[in-house]
């Protein structure tokens, strides 16, 4: 798994959201790993987290954003 987006660039301010992914070198579905770690984090981090997933990028990612006031839709 590796981190990505502006938590890696520096820009990432205290209420930015956490980008993951998942690279190999191999013939593994990457697209399919994240839907399965992504129903997973939705499972254990659903009361504090709303977690996304973007497994058609061109890099799927999973977004992982603390709920507050204004996104906690």
């Amino acid at each position: 798994m590796a981190k990505f987006g502006s938590l890696c660039n520096g820009f990432a301010s205290e209420d930015a959201d956490l980008d993951i992914t998942i690279l190999t070198n191999c013939f593994i579905d990457e697209k399919k790993i994240i839907d399965h770690i992504s129903t997973y984090m939705q499972f254990k981090l659903h009361e504090e987290y709303i977690v996304r997933t973007y497994p058609l990028a061109n890099t799927p990612i999973i977004q992982v954003i603390k709920k507050t006031d204004k996104n906690n839709k």
